[in-house]
């Protein structure tokens, strides 16, 4: 299956938007859904047409985020944006975010807004957000400048022989979210776990806030 551009699937989003999941999926997705916390997020995905079990991207060029939102449309939780598993000694390497898996995944964004209420055939998507960036775009000096303050309070903690669990900056957040069982972090270069859980990026919800408003500023203009 030959995964959509994010052109291709931001083009196919604008359907959903405004649509009862109802519309949308049948009834024995919409009952997965009320036992399944990631059912909504999956369902959409292959709505767009994202191969399931997939390790790139999403999309040919981007990335697929569903966020939960209230009526309005803002966000109520942070989005999970890369988890580091096995991967968590690349941080300690200190790369030029360009050179990330994080900027990897984070290029091209494809962000759809989705509101909860009452049972899973009343949910609907609120908006379809397509969010730049590359080096190119408004959002790539702050969300560096993050990625490196980030790192650097990282690697103040572990210095200090400290276990991680939540650091913010302006635009990206580093925390432990897990589900039992939970999956502790160890580092092979330390020798020792840094975490009691798993551990990610996400975007904090003030950067997503940020996001929509830009997003609604120029569905007005």
């Amino acid at each position: 299956m030959v995964s959509p551009s994010l052109a291709e699937a931001h083009a196919n989003s604008a359907g959903l938007v405004g649509c009862r999941f109802g519309e949308l999926f049948p009834s024995a997705v919409i009952g997965a859904m009320q036992v399944n916390k990631g059912g909504a997020g999956q369902a959409i995905e292959r709505l767009l047409g994202v191969a399931s079990g997939g390790r790139g991207r999403d999309f040919r060029d981007g990335e697929l985020k569903t966020f939960r939102c209230d009526v309005d449309g803002y966000p109520i939780e942070s989005i999970g944006l890369l988890q580091f598993g096995a991967r968590f000694d690349k941080l300690l390497d200190c790369e030029p975010f360009e050179e990330t898996a994080l900027f990897h995944k984070l290029q091209s964004l494809l962000m759809l807004g989705v509101y909860k209420d009452g049972p899973a055939a009343q949910w609907k998507v609120t908006s379809a957000m397509r969010v730049v960036t590359s080096a190119e775009s408004d959002w790539f000096a702050p969300i560096e400048r993050s990625y490196r303050e980030v790192v650097k309070r990282v690697l103040v903690e572990l210095s200090a022989g400290r276990e991680l669990s939540t650091i913010t900056e302006d635009c990206l957040q580093i925390r432990v979210h897990d589900s039992r069982p939970y999956r502790p972090v160890f580092s092979e270069r330390l020798q020792r776990q840094v975490a009691n859980k798993q551990l990610g990026f996400y975007f904090p919800r003030a950067t997503v806030i940020r996001m929509v408003d830009e997003y609604l500023t120029c569905e007005m203009d």
